[in-house]
């Protein structure tokens, strides 16, 4: 396990600047989050690969614009948007490829849409999955509060219907859909392969905090995940309102990985527990 910082975290400098910004301080793991049609331009992309590689980065996943138009392309009946939807992502799956990105972050249908078939999207979500195969990425899906994904029930079915999918843990989000990262956990134990992570404070009610600044017990929810067989990658991933200063984004890119150094020592002695899928 690793831990990095996003470029969401930085919102709204440009994906390029925020990447400097955090190789500039150290951080040498990075989810990218791109945020226009210029930045998948072959030439911005070409920017990106020679920047991380200047510091010695590791770009490990890859986010993408289209989110917001995912249940468009990929929930709805009408001829000819699956295939539109394909062709929109095959040029994240080449960017991601030419990054050497592992992941691609994926949203979901919203939870308003109710007219699509559970089992057609979920066929859906298989034919994406696929296509970022034939490119060497691997789509994982998120839990996000406004989509179906922030339930832990429907990626649970999700999971069931279509084991070999992965999935993002949003701390924040978990929150924010009335839930906690545990209950997540729960639900798709070693299928998670990437977290993004926040800290939180029940007493002071915020749902994202800077890893440290909160009185959320993190460690021992990395224990629990750990435990349950996941390995994965973490990225700290903050709103820009949720610190003061660029600084702390790298004191908590330290902070974490620290922490779980840790966890991994204890798991050495730590008794696997079972999900419920």
């Amino acid at each position: 396990m690793k831990a990095g910082v996003s470029t969401a975290c930085l919102f709204p400098q440009s994906m390029e600047q925020a990447l400097h910004l955090l190789g500039r301080q150290g951080i040498r793991l990075c989810e990218c989050f791109f945020n226009t049609p210029r930045e998948l331009k072959p030439e911005a992309v070409t920017r990106l690969k020679a920047a991380a590689g200047s510091y010695g980065m590791e770009i490990g996943s890859v986010h993408g614009f289209h989110s917001e138009m995912e249940t468009f392309f990929f929930f709805t009946d009408y001829p000819g948007r699956l295939e539109d939807g394909l062709e929109q992502y095959r040029r994240y799956y080449e960017v991601a490829a030419r990054l050497g990105a592992k992941y691609l972050i994926f949203h979901g249908d919203f939870a308003m849409n109710r007219s699509f078939a559970e089992e057609k999207a979920f066929d859906n979500i298989r034919c994406l999955w696929e296509e970022g195969r034939r490119f060497g990425v691997e789509l994982l899906h998120e839990n996000v509060a406004r989509c179906k994904g922030g339930r832990p029930d429907y990626l649970a079915r999700l999971h069931r219907a279509f084991p070999e999918l992965g999935f993002v843990l949003d701390c924040k989000q978990a929150l924010r859909a009335g839930y906690t990262a545990s209950d997540f956990v729960d639900a798709l134990g070693s299928s998670i392969r990437h977290i993004h992570l926040s800290d939180s404070s029940a007493a002071r009610q915020q749902d994202c905090l800077p890893p440290g600044k909160g009185d959320w017990d993190m460690e021992g929810f990395f224990r629990r995940l750990l435990a349950a067989g996941a390995d994965c990658s973490v990225v700290v991933e903050l709103y820009s309102n949720s610190f003061e200063q660029e600084e702390e984004l790298a004191q908590a890119c330290e902070f974490t990985q620290r922490m779980l150094e840790r966890v991994k020592n204890y798991y050495g002695n730590s008794p696997k527990i079972s999900h419920k899928p």
